[in-house]
């Protein structure tokens, strides 16, 4: 059950593991402010949590690593490379810079997870200054892409299954914070494509 999206080639559901409070949709409505609005049984949710938080992890990551696992020559492997390795670096930046000191700032609960998420962060970070100063054809290259890739659904899985499901469960507003992380991240992608 759910709301299925078709995004490029990626088909994603929206069901009560997203936050919304059934899986049994029987109508959808998008506002001004671009928030969905779902009719389900029982009743009406509105979605906009993990899409504004997690949009890139779920679609955007898995296809560059698969790309990457497809590539076919090395130059085509170390371009996707380099753009995984720079929207992993914006991402963390984000989450490191809005997204975890909000949380903390909600509540006590959240304390251990975001430790353990900057630790995973401190380990994707020293990964990926590893695989940006190599080449396609160095030892450990793919390895250490695959191994990346790796880490990002471990991390993924944890916030989906642990950290999200808290901040539904708080019913943590995170719609002015999304808008603050839209903004910003559109700052340090312009930046990052600049270098």
């Amino acid at each position: 059950g759910g709301l299925f999206r078709l995004r490029e080639t990626l088909f994603s559901a929206i069901t009560r593991r997203d936050g919304v409070s059934g899986d049994y949709v029987r109508a959808v409505f998008e506002d001004r402010d671009g928030e969905l609005w779902i009719g389900v049984v029982p009743g009406l949710s509105e979605w906009q949590l993990k899409e504004r938080i997690k949009l890139w992890f779920q679609a955007e990551a898995k296809k560059l690593f698969k790309a990457f696992e497809d590539a076919k020559d090395d130059s085509e492997k170390e371009s996707i490379a380099r753009e995984v390795c720079m929207e992993l670096t914006v991402h963390t930046q984000l989450e490191e810079e809005l997204f975890y000191p909000a949380l903390r700032e909600a509540d006590d609960v959240f304390a251990d997870m975001l430790d353990e998420a900057e630790v995973e962060h401190a380990s994707a970070k020293d990964l990926i200054a590893q695989v940006e100063g190599m080449h396609p054809g160095d030892d450990l290259y793919d390895a250490k892409v695959t191994v990346l890739g790796e880490y990002v659904n471990h991390h993924v899985e944890e916030e989906e299954e642990e950290m999200f499901t808290k901040v539904v469960s708080k019913k943590i507003d995170l719609k002015e914070l999304g808008e603050q992380m839209k903004a910003r991240k559109e700052e340090l992608m312009q930046a990052a494509m600049a270098t």
